[in-house]
């Protein structure tokens, strides 16, 4: 099963994208909730537009 999906909506082309992963990502991090974790890949996704 995993641990982390991420699906992405390309608004442009009218396509949708599913990433994966299996490997334990944040089960470490006691202080991160998953609120955390969103808005911080929504900050990378930004980032990545901007560039």
């Amino acid at each position: 099963m995993p641990t982390e999906i991420k699906l992405i909506y390309n608004l442009n082309k009218n396509s949708l994208t599913a990433e994966y992963k299996y490997d334990l990502i944040y089960s470490i991090d006691s202080i991160k909730t998953a609120d955390d974790i969103a808005v911080e890949w929504f900050e990378s996704i930004k980032m990545e537009k901007n560039k």
